[in-house]
């Protein structure tokens, strides 16, 4: 390969530039946190919509919002988290799901904002969805052991950014292939660039 370089230096600041290219592309990812094309407050909104309008909203006739409807119970009990932001959970009274309660029990949030319940399931549900002295009801107060209050926006980043040591390795192995594969294309071309005197020559035995 050395013997190749010497040979083709007009091919080295090529090889050079893919080689940094590559490499940076897993590096910036890692240090912005992959954030560029996803804006904070886009991302937010956009999860607040989603929850406002269509959380609990007919699922059983609109299939779309019985999907969103279990992806957001799902992604709150897999990340123990409840709304969008952190202590956010009154966006909630918001929604529909909220508007279209009975007046007789009233929640203030889903089941899947809660935690600890597995035990004395009843009790637990009913002081994490109804209590009217503090959290969910209001946004300080005493606090609520069965309340998740982390928001689910900064559980899915903090999630994403967990695993980043994982996707940078895949990053960097990428780039490997990458270059390994530039290099031997590179050989494959002088090879064919050159004359069948060349290479007939170069197959010949000693």
């Amino acid at each position: 390969m050395c013997h190749f370089l010497e040979r083709n230096a007009i091919w080295c600041p090529y090889i050079f530039h893919n080689i940094t290219v590559y490499f940076r592309i897993p590096g910036n990812c890692f240090y912005f946190g992959c954030r560029v094309p996803w804006r904070e407050d886009v991302m937010s909104k956009s999860m607040g919509e989603t929850l406002i309008k269509q959380y609990g909203n007919d699922i059983e006739r609109n299939a779309e919002n019985r999907a969103v409807t279990k992806a957001w119970d799902l992604t709150q009990e897999r990340l123990e988290c409840c709304g969008v932001d952190s202590r956010g959970w009154e966006i909630y009274r918001e929604s529909r799901w909220y508007r279209d309660q009975p007046n007789t029990a009233i929640k203030f949030v889903p089941v899947s904002c809660c935690k600890n319940i597995h035990v004395n399931r009843i009790t637990r549900t009913r002081h994490c969805q109804e209590t009217t002295m503090g959290p969910p009801a209001v946004t300080e107060g005493g606090k609520n052991d069965y309340l998740f209050y982390q928001g689910c926006y900064d559980a899915a980043y903090t999630f994403v950014m967990d695993q980043a040591g994982i996707l940078l390795a895949i990053g960097f192995s990428f780039s490997i292939v990458l270059i390994c594969g530039l290099v031997l294309s590179l050989c494959l071309f002088r090879y064919i660039k050159r004359t069948p005197t060349e290479n007939r020559a170069t197959s010949a035995p000693l």
